[in-house]
């Protein structure tokens, strides 16, 4: 389903475990345009950014999801 953000978050799920944060930047970034876009986006991408040593890009993008999505648990 090209319009479901689900493809490009599972497989920038798939790099991360594999340690691959460049290329789960990639998706990761990609998948915030999405309409069903949720928090454990933002949340991975903000884990990413940190694994590259950009912690204040980690910070916003966690601020971000927190506002996008306050009630979440994540």
């Amino acid at each position: 389903d090209p319009t479901s953000f689900a493809y490009p978050y599972e497989l920038a799920y798939a790099y991360y475990i594999q340690k691959d944060y460049k290329k789960a930047k990639k998706y990761l970034e990609s998948s915030l345009k999405y309409k069903d876009v949720n928090a454990n986006a933002y949340q991975l991408l903000g884990n990413t950014y940190d694994c590259l040593g950009n912690s204040k890009k980690a910070i916003k993008t966690y601020e971000k999801g927190l506002t996008l999505f306050p009630n979440s648990g994540n």
